[in-house]
């Protein structure tokens, strides 16, 4: 397992989120994908937060490229813009995050929206 990550503006959040949420039950993200989730507020600390939520869009398999990039292509199609970044289930159970001990780089991809 694995999931497209990205940072959203607090601001934006909302639009954002419902448009995953509705592509995610309406199936326009793929049978592939089986959650969306949103990060909470950081209202302990709002510094740490930096007025960002993270969304995470998981899918079943982070060693099938075809997967993974078809649900890219479906989340920009739900009007995801944002950079994407992608993190094998595995990485976070070992510890593997922004800033690690090992110094990893904690995502396997990272995609940009490119507008013609």
């Amino acid at each position: 397992m694995g999931w497209k990550e990205f940072f959203i503006n607090k601001g934006l959040i909302d639009d954002v989120w419902a448009k995953l949420a509705t592509a995610l039950m309406c199936g326009g993200l793929g049978p592939s994908v089986y959650m969306v989730k949103v990060s909470p507020v950081e209202d302990i600390d709002p510094n740490l937060a930096r007025g960002e939520h993270v969304i995470c869009v998981y899918n079943t398999d982070y060693k099938d490229t075809e997967q993974v990039m078809r649900v890219e292509n479906l989340m920009r199609s739900a009007g995801v813009a944002t950079i994407l970044n992608y993190k094998p289930d595995i990485f976070s159970a070992l510890g593997i995050c922004r800033n690690n001990k090992w110094g990893f780089r904690p995502t396997i991809y990272s995609s940009k929206l490119m507008m013609m």
